[in-house]
């Protein structure tokens, strides 16, 4: 225990390691000589850096209507305590008071995106965001949504263009959303976004699936929440567009060279051998020819002689 004057000052310096993540409670104690005072502080250690966990509070917290005031609440907390907050919508930066807390009129329907940052004392910043709905009053009716005539019930074979409709004057957002038919989860977007759209919704490549067939959904949801959803089926074979890519095209045959018989003097003298047995039934062979062989055959198709008795069996 140290003894500390009203002007003392006491530093503790450490380097904790990896093997001491986490949170360590310390006594600190003051004394007079005569009676001694005692906290508690905490102390943790973090494998990371770990900033503040701000949050955005709306009051009301349903959607609004042009004209009606909405509180708008940052709150934050941190281990070190929280230094600065600070709010915009959609960019532009609000003044919050002393408990982090502006009031916001909105001036028309829409939706407005907050973002909220907190800062603590050891400089650690966090973000955090949220969206203040303003629905129009006028608006009694969920969205209309639909899919072209020729989309449900077709045969896909290659990239398609998806073709609809999502109409309503104060919509939010709406998703296009596609899974094997038969009860299968759909967790396949083929597209999300918030304006209404007449036209094409998305594109759909089949060979990205496998081949089977599948229900698209259409989901589309207003700002007060209302929603419509309508459905439909495709097959998508995308191995029928393989198979007609992959067939031989047709080839016309290519003609054939006439068939010419090699000159002797062009073989090998084995070949030469068996050129002149191929060619003994055409006539006499001449003395040159024969002369020039190891081997001939007689024109009487005899077995055959040696080259000196061939000579002189023609000579």
């Amino acid at each position: 225990m140290a003894r500390l004057s009203t002007r003392s000052r006491v530093r503790s310096r450490g380097q904790p390691g990896a093997g001491q993540v986490g949170s360590y409670l310390t006594t600190l104690g003051i004394t007079d000589g005569k009676s001694i005072v005692e906290r508690g502080l905490q102390l943790r250690v973090n494998a990371q850096p770990v900033g503040p966990q701000p949050a955005i509070v709306l009051t009301p917290s349903f959607p609004a209507i042009p004209g009606q005031p909405v509180a708008i609440t940052v709150l934050a907390d941190a281990f070190s305590a929280v230094a600065v907050r600070t709010l915009t919508l959609d960019g532009v930066a609000l003044a919050l008071d002393a408990n982090g807390r502006v009031l916001f009129t909105a001036p028309a329907t829409g939706l407005y995106h907050l973002v909220a940052t907190a800062t603590d004392l050891d400089g650690f910043t966090s973000t955090t965001t949220s969206t203040l709905r303003v629905r129009d009053p006028l608006d009694q009716s969920a969205p209309q949504v639909r899919f072209d005539p020729g989309v449900g019930g077709s045969r896909v074979t290659n990239t398609i263009v998806i073709g609809g409709s999502i109409v309503d004057s104060n919509l939010e957002s709406w998703t296009l959303e596609i899974a094997r038919s038969g009860g299968h989860a759909f967790r396949a977007a083929l597209r999300r976004a918030s304006g209404p759209v007449t036209g094409t919704l998305a594109t759909l490549d089949p060979s990205r699936f496998a081949p089977s067939f599948y229900e698209l959904r259409l989901t589309a949801t207003d700002i007060a929440g209302r929603s419509a959803q309508v459905s439909t089926d495709v097959e998508l074979d995308p191995a029928a567009l393989r198979a007609a890519s992959s067939a031989p095209s047709p080839i016309s045959p290519r003609p054939s060279a006439a068939r010419r018989s090699p000159s002797p003097g062009a073989l090998s003298l084995v070949q030469r051998v068996r050129h002149g047995q191929l060619r003994r039934g055409v006539g006499r062979l001449s003395g040159a020819t024969c002369a020039s062989t190891p081997t001939c055959l007689r024109p009487d198709r005899k077995p055959p002689v040696s080259s000196t008795r061939c000579a002189s069996a023609h000579g």
